[in-house]
Protein backbone atom coordinates (compact mmCIF):
# COMPACT_ATOMS: atom_id res chain seq x y z
CA UNK A 1 0.00 0.00 0.00
CA UNK A 2 1.12 3.41 -0.88
CA UNK A 3 0.18 6.73 1.21
CA UNK A 4 -1.18 9.18 -1.05
CA UNK A 5 -2.95 12.93 -0.41
CA UNK A 6 -6.19 14.30 -1.51
CA UNK A 7 -5.94 17.68 -1.72
CA UNK A 8 -9.58 19.20 -1.73
CA UNK A 9 -9.89 22.58 -3.15
CA UNK A 10 -13.50 24.73 -3.06
CA UNK A 11 -14.87 26.53 -6.40
CA UNK A 12 -12.21 29.36 -5.88
CA UNK A 13 -9.72 26.60 -6.51
CA UNK A 14 -7.96 27.47 -2.89
CA UNK A 15 -7.61 23.98 -0.58
CA UNK A 16 -9.98 23.54 1.59
CA UNK A 17 -8.57 20.19 3.58
CA UNK A 18 -6.39 16.90 3.09
CA UNK A 19 -6.99 13.88 3.40
CA UNK A 20 -3.94 11.07 4.01
CA UNK A 21 -5.49 7.99 1.71
CA UNK A 22 -3.85 4.12 1.65
CA UNK A 23 -3.94 2.31 -1.68
CA UNK A 24 -2.26 -0.31 -3.46
CA UNK A 25 -1.71 2.01 -7.06
CA UNK A 26 -2.42 5.45 -9.17
CA UNK A 27 -5.84 4.22 -9.96
CA UNK A 28 -7.27 2.96 -7.08
CA UNK A 29 -6.35 6.13 -5.17
CA UNK A 30 -8.08 8.28 -7.94
CA UNK A 31 -11.12 5.80 -7.97
CA UNK A 32 -11.38 6.22 -3.71
CA UNK A 33 -10.68 9.75 -4.25
CA UNK A 34 -13.37 10.29 -6.83
CA UNK A 35 -16.09 8.69 -4.02
CA UNK A 36 -14.68 11.06 -1.35
CA UNK A 37 -15.06 13.69 -3.73
CA UNK A 38 -18.96 12.43 -4.35
CA UNK A 39 -19.45 12.82 -0.26
CA UNK A 40 -18.03 16.33 -0.30
CA UNK A 41 -20.57 18.16 -2.42
CA UNK A 42 -18.92 21.78 -0.68
CA UNK A 43 -15.87 21.18 -2.33
CA UNK A 44 -15.17 21.43 -6.46
CA UNK A 45 -12.21 19.50 -6.97
CA UNK A 46 -9.84 17.38 -5.71
CA UNK A 47 -6.26 16.63 -6.65
CA UNK A 48 -4.80 13.34 -5.92
CA UNK A 49 -0.63 13.57 -5.22
CA UNK A 50 1.96 10.52 -4.21
CA UNK A 51 4.83 12.32 -2.65
CA UNK A 52 5.67 15.22 -5.53
CA UNK A 53 4.03 13.90 -8.41
CA UNK A 54 -0.08 15.10 -9.23
CA UNK A 55 -1.34 11.88 -9.94
CA UNK A 56 -5.17 12.93 -10.93
CA UNK A 57 -6.98 16.23 -10.44
CA UNK A 58 -10.79 15.16 -10.32
CA UNK A 59 -14.42 18.04 -10.60
CA UNK A 60 -16.85 17.06 -8.77
CA UNK A 61 -20.52 16.78 -10.00
CA UNK A 62 -22.01 20.45 -11.71
CA UNK A 63 -24.91 21.03 -13.52
CA UNK A 64 -24.03 21.20 -16.94
CA UNK A 65 -23.45 24.43 -18.61
CA UNK A 66 -22.29 25.97 -15.37
CA UNK A 67 -19.32 27.78 -14.98
CA UNK A 68 -18.18 25.06 -12.52
CA UNK A 69 -18.55 22.19 -14.69
CA UNK A 70 -15.14 23.13 -16.21
CA UNK A 71 -13.02 24.67 -13.91
CA UNK A 72 -9.48 23.76 -13.84
CA UNK A 73 -6.44 25.50 -11.91
CA UNK A 74 -3.71 26.29 -15.36
CA UNK A 75 -0.90 24.62 -15.56
CA UNK A 76 1.40 27.52 -13.99
CA UNK A 77 -0.87 27.06 -10.74
CA UNK A 78 -0.17 23.46 -10.31
CA UNK A 79 3.84 24.05 -10.56
CA UNK A 80 3.08 26.24 -7.35
CA UNK A 81 1.93 23.48 -5.83
CA UNK A 82 4.35 20.87 -6.07
CA UNK A 83 7.64 22.85 -4.81
CA UNK A 84 5.40 22.77 -1.61
CA UNK A 85 4.89 18.79 -1.12
CA UNK A 86 8.43 18.14 -1.30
Amino acid sequence: MRAYRCFFLDRDNHFATTETIDCADDEAAEHLARKLLADRPWHEVVEVWHHARLVSRCLGEAPPGSPEASVAAPPEELALIEPALR
